[in-house]
């Protein structure tokens, strides 16, 4: 059976935000590896299929901002056409043909063409500010993926440890009830043989009632925990799964102070809060220069064909060039009040940061006391098995020798 470690340190190295050290792939298909859930999970949850199109869509609004800083070519055309009030004359009614024109006496067409360019050529840096924005907006939608898949990388494990211990639990619950039931048949033996006593038998039969009631228990918690894993991978809850009880538990190898400082450089969060501080900073710029004036460089070029049908035609072109400002002296105090508002969303800001720095330190420094809390667990149950087998080997002897009795071998 193929060995896959599932290591503590995996756990705090998702609360750093570091890259999940990684799992040997499944050698088999039936069996199911941490990775190999992982996977699962990733590919199927909605949330982080969200957060991809809402990078796909912050990509997009930087193309958006980036329009605003070139030129804007329009062209605009129409046609008209005069029809006469009553029937057309050859000379149209022997008038000059503008007032044949007008009196409606003859028909017209008329072609009107314009072709105009705008290029903003100074708007408070506002534009070049909106560019910037659009792509801190991608850097949040980036780090809130990122962090969207860390907690499903970090929930598959926990739910994928979770269904490991229900496994092993189930396990010591049914060795109890299989030792229970023949502590129960040997005290019964003892009882007919006329070597033992109804009370024994009574408090076998009690202790098998009970193992047996913690094997029901150790068969809900299995089944939920396996319901929980195939929850989070997207499949069916009642989806059969095989894990690889070969887990084991390596050592970490940072320490404390050094985990705490990369949590704060690499967290997902903590760079996406970073980035909104500074997405927030720029925007109380770009709002206290609300006020400055915005100019905008205009090239036009016309064309008018008006035509009097069998008279004459006019044909007028014409090109503008021109400057266009806009300045807005007052507003009633609005730009003021959005940037003291920006400026208050700013030190929100700062605050969040220093929340988030207290967690993440204490998430640290907690998952490092889950490690050394594991590792003595570990030395203790070390420590308890050998001296275990140890009782065990001279029940043995003893029952050999003649002067042990079954029952504590099966106790041993």
């Amino acid at each position: 059976m193929p060995r896959n470690t599932l290591t503590l340190a995996t756990i705090a190295g998702l609360l750093i935000g570091v890259p999940m050290a990684s799992v040997p792939a499944m050698a088999e298909e039936t069996i199911l590896t941490l990775r190999g859930a992982i996977e699962q999970s990733v590919q199927a949850n909605h949330s982080l299929r969200l957060a991809h199109e809402r990078i796909a869509m912050a990509q997009s609004k930087v193309q958006e901002a980036t329009a605003q800083a070139l030129p804007q070519v329009t062209l605009t055309g129409s046609y008209n056409q005069q029809n006469p009030v009553g029937p057309v004359q050859a000379s149209g009614g022997n008038l000059p043909p503008q007032f044949a024109a007008f009196a409606g006496t003859a028909r017209v067409n008329q072609l009107n063409t314009t072709l105009q360019a705008t290029q903003v050529v100074f708007a408070g840096f506002r534009v070049i500010d909106g560019i910037k924005l659009a792509d801190i907006s991608v850097e949040q939608s980036e780090a809130s993926w990122r962090l969207t898949r860390s907690d499903i990388a970090l929930t598959t494990v926990t739910n994928y440890f979770n269904a490991l211990r229900s496994l092993g639990q189930l396990d010591l619950a049914q060795q109890a009830v299989d030792q229970a039931r023949a502590h129960y048949d040997q005290t019964n033996k003892f009882l007919k043989a006329g070597t033992g006593v109804k009370v024994d038998v009574l408090r076998a039969e009690s202790t098998l009632l009970q193992t047996q009631q913690q094997l029901s228990a150790a068969v809900n918690g299995r089944r939920k925990a396996y319901q929980a894993l195939n929850l989070v991978m997207g499949r069916a809850i009642d989806s059969p799964l095989q894990l690889n009880p070969a887990a084991e538990v390596g050592d970490v190898t940072i320490d404390e102070k050094t985990a705490i400082k990369r949590g704060m450089e690499s967290r997902p969060d903590v760079q996406s809060l970073r980035s909104k501080t500074t997405f927030d900073e720029l925007n109380a710029s770009i709002t206290s220069r609300g006020t400055w004036p915005t100019v905008s460089l205009v090239g036009q070029y016309n064309m008018r064909d008006t035509q009097v049908v069998q008279q004459n035609s006019a044909n007028q072109q014409n090109a503008t060039v021109g400057l266009n400002m806009n300045w807005p002296l007052f507003d009633g105090l609005g730009v003021a009040a959005k940037t003291d508002q920006a400026q208050m969303t700013i030190a929100q800001d700062s605050i969040q940061m220093d929340q988030l720095s207290q967690q993440v330190q204490l998430e640290v420094t907690q998952a490092f006391l889950d490690v050394r809390e594991a590792s003595e667990r570990k030395l203790y149950a070390d420590q308890s098995l050998k001296s275990a087998g140890e009782a065990l080997r001279l029940a043995r002897l003893r029952y050999t020798a003649g002067v042990g009795t079954n029952i504590e071998v099966l106790d041993a």
